[in-house]
């Protein structure tokens, strides 16, 4: 048989098989129609050789048709290949946290789309959580933290190498920080600020103010949080709040009123008596709680502590008082025991982290005798003028539809606040001294 007569053959072969729509092969059918190339099949599997005889996968693979195949194969093989690589799943991402709807409408929106959360579902990087009006829901974050967003609140959690990361674009969140481990914080974000939590329970609300910039307002439970602001930083501690306006120096308050209105007093107080060239009294709140007892807020001088060992220091009072509170002109709590005629109070952590330590602010309830009964339901306050010259603030806080009958010298400011009527007068007398 020649090779031109092989190759014809052959080719002829591969035709109808490629172009067969039953590509199935009858072998016995074969090696009857074709002897010849079935005995040199042969022969190879049993080691023979014939001479100038080339093997058949060379005369398979020269021939044109063989060729053409050959490479409509290689051609499916790899677009199978492609299609593999173009279909196959991509691998998830690994959560960085977990949603639970409580109740309401709560999204993942991930670029233009959006899934609702009818349950819970895992939180991915880049994807950002949203409560709608009137919905509640709870996060559990990698590092075991809890965030509670309150509705109309959108967030987005990230990992960075210095731990997760909150991004707060707006609304509010309370967050019950994990104990961060060594090197990492938990860090939130908010438009020109930024709050690094070691470790606490916080409140963080974006507020959009009427000129239209944004304000960070942070409140802490317990703990420690830093915010930061406009390149500077402020410490803040329980029964703290800080504010930041975009573009401003962050500010530090209590997170009790009556706390940050004796600090605004004091502050007042001390201006007054400066453009009037006289000695500065110390400012005074009269809570009136009804017959001749109110709550008052007093400023006591830090000389007045006398120390009993390191960090703590007890007050001796002149009056017995129970239920007595301190804090810090920083708005920081006190830690305060003792009971009667004489206050400890706990500095050993505050005298490391307060740099206002000047004065403390008691809050001393139920003091009687204040208020004098003139009839029914008329009760006066008076203190005499004092022979020095001295000028101290003194705030009265009324049932909000008290009637102010006489007053001296005149108010100097009014407002209704809480349901109570707030009036100030600046008058030329000072407190009693509460303790020795």
């Amino acid at each position: 048989m020649s090779r031109k007569k092989d190759e014809n053959r052959l080719d002829e072969i591969i035709s109808r098989s490629i172009n067969s729509g039953k590509p199935e092969f009858n072998a016995e059918k074969w090696k009857q129609k074709y002897p010849e190339e079935f005995q040199m099949l042969q022969s190879m599997s049993e080691g023979k050789t014939r001479t100038r005889r080339p093997s058949v996968w060379t005369v398979v693979s020269q021939s044109p048709i063989t060729k053409l195949a050959a490479a409509v194969t290689a051609a499916a093989a790899a677009m199978i290949v492609v299609s593999i690589i173009w279909f196959s799943p991509p691998t998830p991402a690994r959560a960085i946290g977990q949603v639970r709807n409580l109740y309401g409408i709560v999204a993942l929106k991930n670029g233009g789309l959006s899934e609702n959360v009818v349950k819970t579902a895992d939180i991915h990087p880049g994807q950002w959580i949203e409560t709608l009006s009137g919905s509640k829901a709870e996060v559990l974050m990698q590092d075991q933290s809890r965030l509670h967003p309150e509705p109309r609140t959108v967030f987005q959690i990230n990992d960075k190498k210095y731990g997760q990361e909150i991004l707060l674009q707006c609304g509010a969140i309370a967050v019950e920080a994990a104990k961060q481990p060594p090197g990492k914080s938990l860090t939130i974000r908010t438009d020109g600020s930024h709050i690094k939590v070691l470790g606490t329970r916080l409140d963080v609300r974006l507020v959009k103010k009427p000129d239209g910039t944004r304000q960070t307002r942070v409140s802490v439970a317990s703990g420690s949080v830093e915010l930061v602001s406009s390149g500077e930083k402020v410490l803040l501690l329980p029964n703290t709040e800080g504010i930041a306006d975009e573009g401003k120096k962050p500010l530090r308050r209590s997170s009790n009123l009556e706390v940050n209105e004796m600090i605004r007093l004091f502050h007042k107080n001390n201006v007054l008596a400066a453009q009037s060239n006289i000695k500065a009294g110390l400012p005074v709140i009269v809570d009136f709680t009804g017959g001749s007892a109110a709550t008052i807020w007093t400023l006591i001088p830090w000389e007045k502590f006398e120390e009993t060992e390191t960090g703590r220091y007890f007050l001796k009072l002149k009056i017995p008082a129970f239920d007595i509170k301190a804090f810090t002109l920083d708005g920081m709590t006190l830690e305060v025991g003792g009971k009667g005629n004489v206050l400890h109070i706990d500095l050993s952590d505050t005298l490391a982290k307060s740099a206002r330590l000047t004065h403390v602010i008691l809050s001393i309830p139920d003091i009687k005798g204040l208020f004098q009964a003139k009839e029914k339901d008329v009760f006066q306050f008076d203190r005499p003028a004092t022979t020095s010259h001295v000028i101290t603030l003194f705030q009265f806080r009324l049932p909000e539809g008290a009637y102010i009958h006489q007053v001296s010298p005149e108010i100097i400011e009014k407002e209704k606040n809480l349901n109570r009527l707030v009036v100030t007068i600046a008058a030329n007398s000072q407190m009693p001294e509460i303790c020795y």
